[in-house]
């Protein structure tokens, strides 16, 4: 006997199996993984430096504040911004993930959003938007910024010289063994290609990396120990010989910046690069070199002020 399907069934069928498929993709773009491990793999894990901040942690112990400075001193501009979307990094920001490259700088955020609010600011502010994706050209010519909502918790940022930035974060990426990310709130991560060219910086804190030049990766986090903040620094080496040059450099470089501010006759700072940078201690495990630093609340308040 054979088998005959009506026409009006075989569409019905069909408009099933779309709605179960849509329903599907609705389900794991509002369900799926938004854990720090995850968002990471948003990102690509090759050359260039990246960073972790976990804002949640910051506004409950206190140090968002004092790093982010009064409210009453924000630009008009961001103030405009939050009237518009509703949305405001004090409270409704919860942590940040990002790259950077000297071609183009990637965010993945995790908060509460307004997506109509977002999307209406942005196109009023000249975005183009298609499928939930947007771009417009930033205040630096030749610089766009693209974004989309990952997930009704996770926006994904771009920022290049091109309107396809954001685009690489649709996908995971493979993350390298050496990008192990730490568990302190905030945390930083350098690839061996960085190291090598690492752009404008402060003298003291150039002749630290300088130092570390020989490390495949070096990675810097900070975590709060009472009134201090510690910081340490693993830097990954391809041998203990070159761990061992490595930690004689970086005392080399500490007592350097000792003497330099000794012979101007003036004592370390703690609320400038000078006091954290003559404070280095550093030791020798396997082949990675270990750094800590222990950081005043007070070097942060300079550090916000922009006084450093």
């Amino acid at each position: 006997m054979k088998l005959k399907i009506r026409p009006w069934k075989l569409c019905i069928l069909l408009v099933l199996v779309c709605v179960v498929a849509m329903g599907a993709v609705e389900f794991r773009r509002r369900v799926g993984n938004t854990s720090d491990a995850a968002l990471l793999r948003r990102l690509p894990g090759g050359d260039g430096m990246h960073v972790f901040l976990d804002v949640s942690a910051l506004r409950d112990s206190g140090l968002l504040n004092t790093i982010a400075g009064s409210p009453a001193m924000e630009e008009t501009e961001y103030v405009e911004f939050t009237k518009a979307t509703g949305f405001d990094y004090r409270d409704d920001l919860h942590a940040v993930i990002a790259s950077f490259t000297k071609e183009r700088s990637l965010f993945v955020l995790r908060g509460r959003f307004n997506w109509d609010l977002i999307r209406t600011y942005s196109q009023d502010q000249g975005a183009k938007c298609l499928n939930g994706y947007c771009h417009l050209e930033s205040t630096r010519g030749g610089r766009f910024v693209s974004f989309f909502p990952v997930f009704p918790t996770v926006l994904a940022v771009g920022v290049a010289n091109d309107t396809a930035a954001a685009y690489e974060m649709l996908r995971k990426h493979d993350t390298p063994d050496s990008l192990a990310a730490p568990p302190q709130p905030f945390w930083l991560s350098l690839s061996a290609a960085y190291l090598a060219d690492p752009g404008d910086l402060p003298p003291g804190l150039k002749a630290v990396l300088s130092a570390l030049k020989r490390a495949k990766r070096v990675t810097l986090s900070v975590g709060a120990d009472g009134a201090t903040l510690d910081a340490e620094m693993r830097a990954e080496c391809g041998s203990r010989d070159d761990a061992s040059r490595i930690k004689d450099e970086l005392e080399q470089v500490t007592e350097t910046l000792k003497k330099f501010i000794a012979r101007a006759k003036q004592s370390p700072n703690p609320r400038d690069l000078s006091g954290v940078l003559t404070a280095g201690q550093f030791e020798i495990k396997d082949h990675q070199v270990v750094g800590r630093w222990p950081i005043q609340r007070v070097f942060l308040e300079s550090l916000a002020s922009g006084s450093l």
